[in-house]
């Protein structure tokens, strides 16, 4: 077997300036998506203590409880972004790519403005005001995922190493956004809102001037896809002819299904571990919000390293299941662990973990696979990238608002104990599931060797 340094060392050969450029506009753009969307989520418990909020709350109906206010929010903005995947993959692969993405970068920074910042200076909102920019929120914030990992897999074809690394954007832009908020807290928590949405501006005015989408506008063959649509391709003007396969027919790609299945297990634990720490620490008086988010932040570090740990994993066996499902069985020790029981050293350490074992599928899943079904399952002059990518990561979504849902009705029966067991029963499902998408990949290794052989 090749070795693994020598094998990336030759991909890097055949990149150019351009495929850098791509990378890194790429994984920023993304990065500032993220960071405005923790604008509101990690400043939970300093709004928990506001004026405004307790002001914007009693006015209500039922003077509404601050806790379950946060968590419609988080509800609404996930149902949005779900039903916003699906409709941008859609559009991704009908639209320019990169214009989209710009308008998706400052809408999703003016609406980030309008429920953080501007709202408290220039109106005094209800809730229900609230509740419909979350929900605009989430339709803009849509658009940077799928159109992210389409211009991606236009440059890059395959590379599980490569997007783990790149997967963890979201995670590192959590960061940057955490860093922000705890600097803002010192003086004005809406301040944070100001700087992450500033950030997404000037990220879409970078994305407008200078993102190329397509390898051939500027001169380069694809070279790094099949050989069929470098043919096909090599004509600049086939960048805009190629023609967008239908939702129905991306659904039922080979595969498609599977791990959209496979994600939709995936993100609800994910999303569970991630919104309900939010929720659980920065609510709680024991932790500060500086507190709770320099917790937060140990797992998406752990996601980001679990995610290059998972591709380089993935490369040297050759398969992603195998290891996939190991990340994902090992993660019940953590969850049994609990988050609270222990000091905030110890709490750090077990955060970390969990989140490489979670946060690392879920970045394969999202970012590898639907590159490699996409781009080996299309062939012609077609393109089905931004729509895989959609439904893939869109199923995953719906699974995340559901698990909030259901959240809702765990506590108020069983408090929050009984939050890890369901996280724990969900963990078994993921697990479960990918076992059955293991035996098929095997079954597949075995028929290929077979017809090697015979051919011999």
């Amino acid at each position: 077997m090749e070795p693994l340094s020598n094998n990336i060392l030759a991909k890097s050969r055949n990149w150019s300036w351009h495929h850098v450029c791509v990378f890194i506009l790429t994984y920023f753009s993304y990065a500032f998506f993220q960071a405005s969307r923790v604008s509101l989520d990690n400043c939970k418990n300093t709004l928990n203590r506001s004026t405004i909020l307790e002001n914007t709350l009693k006015s209500s109906e039922n003077n509404e409880d601050p806790i379950m206010f946060f968590e419609k929010l988080d509800i609404t903005f996930s149902f949005a972004y779900a039903i916003g995947l699906y409709i941008s993959g859609t559009m991704g692969d009908r639209l320019n790519l990169r214009y989209m993405l710009a308008f998706g970068m400052w809408s999703s920074a003016f609406t980030t403005l309008m429920i953080g910042y501007l709202s408290n200076k220039i109106i005094t909102p209800n809730k229900y005001y609230y509740y419909s920019l979350s929900v605009a929120n989430g339709l803009f914030q849509s658009i940077g995922w799928p159109v992210t990992v389409a211009i991606m897999g236009n440059w890059f074809i395959s590379g599980d190493i490569l997007y783990g690394i790149w997967g963890g954007s979201g995670n590192f832009g959590r960061i940057i956004g955490s860093c922000i908020i705890n600097y803002s807290l010192n003086y004005n928590c809406y301040y944070g809102g100001l700087l992450n949405s500033s950030l997404l501006i000037c990220g879409g005015v970078i994305v407008f001037f200078c993102l190329i989408t397509y390898p051939n506008q500027v001169g380069l063959d694809e070279r790094n896809l099949t050989n069929i649509r470098n043919n096909e391709n090599k004509n600049h003007a086939n960048v805009h002819i190629k023609k967008a396969v239908g939702f129905r027919k991306a659904f039922l790609m080979p595969g498609v299904p599977s791990y959209a299945l496979s994600f939709f297990f995936v993100k609800m634990v994910n999303e569970i571990s991630l919104f309900s720490l939010s929720t659980y620490l920065s609510l709680d008086p024991q932790w500060g919000d500086k507190e709770s988010n320099n917790l937060i932040s140990y797992y998406d570090l752990g996601t980001i390293l679990g995610g290059i740990a998972a591709g380089i994993l993935s490369k040297l066996i050759g398969i992603r299941s195998p290891v996939i499902s190991l990340m994902l069985l090992s993660s019940i020790a953590t969850i049994l662990l609990n988050y609270k029981g222990v000091g905030f050293r110890t709490n750090r350490l077990i955060i970390f973990i969990n989140g490489f074992l979670i946060g690392g599928p879920d970045n394969i899943i999202s970012t590898a696979i639907p590159v490699v079904i996409s781009k080996h399952q299309i062939t012609n002059n077609n393109q089905a990238l931004a729509t895989v990518t959609g439904i893939i990561d869109g199923t995953g979504r719906f699974a995340a608002a559901i698990s909030q849902c259901l959240i809702l009705i765990i506590k108020k029966e069983l408090v929050w104990n009984g939050v890890f067991y369901f996280l724990i029963f969900v963990v078994g499902c993921s697990c479960f599931w990918n076992l059955l998408i293991l035996y098929k990949d095997l079954l597949d290794l075995s028929k290929k060797r077979n017809k090697n052989y015979s051919k011999l």
